[in-house]
């Protein structure tokens, strides 16, 4: 450059003093100058658009005004190529950025491994430092609001994951961007983290010791039910699994309990056991289907039971005609535990638990059952009773009165038993 400057000036100098051969060898030697300085400065430039692509910012403005003061030494010895290169640079520069603003607008948190916007801040800062320029300044903010307001929508979903069986993945993904932020930015940023962390462990708490009170039998059904459907709703298996299986003991604890009160003939006892029972299938049958399957497993066990006492009932007073019966007291006892039945689907009927939707009608088809056999029973003595009184048959006859002081003994305390306020509508007993 000093020595082209130099030819221009001597040439300048001594032109009125040389002739026009030595004035064109001096141009001649000024152009091949010119055209070398042009062809350095164009490479220069072209091998500042590897730094653009890098982010090196500063660097890429410390050449551009490097190439700018050579420009305005050699004043017009700069040609147009120079200049163009720089205007086709300086676009290339605002295209890079825009595309650095649009790559931080797509980018995930986790991709900020790949892309850690504190690399591209620390070449903003240190550009910053030397070149305040307003399109770099606007960019700048703008990648960081955009990660800002990534951070803050990842932290609002962290919070709304209830999915405590397996790690919170958007937290996670906030804890690893972290790490990749300028310091400027953690710092504005470290304490809605914290926060968020506090109030996850705060739910998760708050779920466990809900999930607690559950097993320790202090929350109602319904909130039982909607707590297994929230837990279904956010893959909290666990807690299902939990809940699952202290219901699974309860129930097989109650129909355990229920089978052996109805072996000891115990009948009216159950109702307490019959409704839990009942609760738990009615809130729970639709999380739980074990509940179903056993509660129409009880009532099979308690339909049988009824059917055996009454079957034995019947047979009792067959006996009776055939003087089998020795003693009364086992059809009376056959009796009461039949009321005891009768007391204790009353009771059902009372809260509105139906073991099935027909076990009303097949129980009250039972005692319609006992009372048409008693009815033709009786019938079928009586005509008896009157054939041998009309043929005087004496042996006959001893045998029918003793039946019938037999069934004196048991129609009594029967009768009583019907007259209570619990007892089904059946027809009169009397023969």
């Amino acid at each position: 450059m000093k020595n082209l400057k130099f030819i221009r000036q001597a040439g300048n100098f001594v032109q009125a003093f040389l002739n026009p051969t030595v004035l064109n060898e001096l141009k001649t030697c000024e152009i091949a100058v010119k055209g070398r300085v042009e062809e350095g400065l164009i490479q220069l430039l072209k091998s500042i658009k590897g730094l653009i692509s890098r982010h090196c910012f500063y660097e890429v403005n410390k050449q551009k005004q490097l190439v700018s003061i050579i420009c305005d030494d050699l004043d017009s010895v700069c040609g147009e190529n120079v200049l163009e290169e720089l205007r086709n640079l300086d676009k290339l520069e605002e295209e890079h950025l825009s595309k650095l603003q649009e790559t931080y607008q797509n980018l995930e948190l986790k991709d900020y491994a790949m892309y850690p916007p504190k690399d591209v801040f620390d070449k903003f800062e240190k550009f910053e430092d030397e070149f305040p320029q307003q399109n770099y300044s606007e960019v700048k903010e703008s990648i960081k609001d955009c990660i800002i307001g990534k951070i803050r929508k990842t932290l609002v979903s962290a919070k709304e994951y209830m999915q405590f069986d397996s790690p919170n993945y958007h937290f996670r993904n906030v804890e690893d961007a972290f790490n990749f932020l300028p310091q400027k930015l953690q710092d504005i940023l470290r304490i809605e983290i914290t926060r968020c962390k506090e109030e996850i462990q705060r739910e998760k708490l708050d779920h466990e010791e809900r999930c607690q009170m559950i097993l320790k039998k202090r929350t109602d059904l319904r909130e039982i039910s909607a707590f297994i459907e929230k837990c279904k709703k956010t893959n909290t298996h666990s807690s299902v699994r939990q809940i699952q299986d202290h219901f699974l003991k309860e129930v097989l604890s109650l129909k355990t309990k229920i089978e052996e009160k109805l072996a000891l003939q115990q009948i009216k006892e159950v109702y307490s056991d019959l409704r839990d029972l009942y609760e738990y299938r009615t809130h729970l049958a639709v999380h739980f289907e074990f509940l179903s399957s056993y509660w129409a497993d009880l009532v099979t066990y308690i339909y049988l039971k009824l059917n055996d006492k009454c079957t034995s009932f019947t047979l009792q007073f067959k006996n009776i005609g055939a003087q089998l019966l020795q003693d009364s007291a086992v059809i009376e006892e056959d009796w009461k535990i039949l009321m005891s039945f009768n007391e204790l689907f009353q009771n059902l009927q009372i809260q509105n638990i139906q073991l099935t939707e027909t076990f009303p009608q097949d129980f009250n088809d039972k005692f319609i059952e006992i009372n048409t056999f008693l009815s033709k029973y009786f019938k079928e003595h009586n005509d008896q009773y009157e054939i041998a009184f009309k043929e005087f048959d004496p042996d006959t006859l001893n045998k029918m009165m003793k039946s019938a002081a037999t069934w004196e003994l048991i129609l009594s305390p029967i009768k009583q038993y019907l007259l209570k306020p619990y007892s089904l509508k059946v027809s009169e007993l009397d023969p």
